[in-house]
């Protein structure tokens, strides 16, 4: 019987036993992930999520109807991707970008990362029950698909709207193609690399 006790004293000693300091919340690997309480930080949430290939913080900006009940995620793409894609895009949802996410992630090189650039962000509408974001964007994929380029170009515009619990998420985004027509936009990425 002692001997059990030398050994709960002993464990309590080396600090076993006693509670630890409380660490910060992870979420998704993402370090730079802050609490989207306002649009602003979606948008840097998102371009954390791409640059880091994080598809658990990717996901988090975008709508998931669970949550909302009644609201759904809705993604419009660019013209070009339209024409060439239309039955990839008619039913379209919050799963179909998440399989377009990890197939453009299983295409990335190794040591190699995606790059969102984000030219002339605004927000052209705030509102306590919405608000939206247009940007021109570059999205750089360094990878070694035959046929395919390694950057998207176009402008994007996001409607962003506040769940119950406060935090804002991506309800609509609209894919715009880039004025240079040899240019291809996001929405061709992600009709090629759907899994």
């Amino acid at each position: 019987m002692s001997w059990r006790v030398l050994v709960a004293v002993g464990l309590a000693g080396c600090g076993l036993l006693s509670p630890r300091a409380p660490q910060p919340p992870e979420y998704g690997g993402t370090q730079e992930y802050q609490q989207p309480t306002t649009p602003a930080a979606v948008v840097e949430n998102f371009q954390h999520a791409v640059a880091r290939q994080d598809v658990v913080a990717f996901l988090r900006c975008l709508l998931d109807s669970t949550e909302a009940p009644g609201r759904s995620y809705r993604f419009e793409p660019s013209g070009q991707a339209l024409a060439r894609y239309g039955a990839v895009f008619a039913h379209w949802d919050r799963e179909a970008e998440r399989q377009s996410f990890l197939g453009m992630l299983s295409r990335i090189l190794p040591g190699a990362a995606p790059e969102l650039i984000l030219i002339a962000p605004v927000f052209e509408l705030r509102t306590p029950d919405s608000a939206v974001f247009r940007a021109e964007y570059r999205l750089s994929v360094p990878h070694r698909e035959p046929g395919v380029p390694g950057t998207a170009r176009g402008m994007l515009r996001w409607t962003l709207v506040p769940l119950p619990n406060g935090f804002w998420v991506i309800q609509r985004w609209t894919d715009l193609d880039a004025a240079d027509t040899a240019a291809i936009s996001w929405s061709v990425f992600k009709a090629l690399w759907r899994l």
